[in-house]
């Protein structure tokens, strides 16, 4: 029985970046302003029209000089709940700007636990998943953005989430330790 079956390369390269931030509304201990040193690994296909040499599938140096340039100029060294240029960025406004609908806030009494109303408030919500879709959409903007099919961004050694890219459409968000 012969199989037909589709096969593509990719090419990783990983990076670091240490960053702060807090989740406004949210019931546990990441509420508080804290920080991270997350490992960040993008993965690439051979882009449309780019060869830069036979036999390699997209040059790492490019993928440095792109990525990096995002992960420096965004997020490294940051407070992500605090820095004007993300807070003003069209792409961020989109994806860390969000209302938290169907929540209630819980607020502890001598009585007992008090349920709080939803209001429907909006949020700078800078979660692990939220922080991936940010650097893919702003990866996808690059010269070699639509080689990109794989981003994992750790938030720490044992915890991450990964953003999967097919063409030009997200496919699936996994996240970590959830499953």
């Amino acid at each position: 029985m012969n199989k037909e079956i589709q096969v593509y390369q990719t090419v990783t390269k990983k990076f670091t970046a240490d960053y702060a931030h807090h989740l406004p509304k949210y019931h546990g201990k990441c509420a508080n302003p804290h920080g991270h040193t997350a490992l960040i690994e993008v993965t690439f296909r051979a882009p449309e029209d780019y060869r830069p040499y036979p036999g390699i599938i997209i040059d790492f140096g490019d993928i440095k000089t792109y990525c990096k340039g995002i992960i420096d100029h965004y997020i490294d060294h940051k407070d992500l709940n605090g820095f004007e240029e993300l807070l003003n960025d069209k792409d961020a406004q989109s994806i860390f700007n969000t209302v938290i609908p169907g929540t209630e806030e819980v607020e502890l009494t001598v009585d007992g636990p008090k349920a709080i109303p939803d209001t429907g408030e909006k949020v700078w919500s800078t979660t692990a998943e939220n922080i991936v879709r940010f650097l893919a959409a702003k990866i996808m903007q690059t010269p070699i953005g639509d080689g990109l099919v794989h981003i994992r961004f750790h938030e720490t050694p044992t915890s991450w989430t990964d953003l999967h890219i097919l063409e030009d459409d997200v496919i699936d968000v996994t996240t970590r330790e959830d499953i």
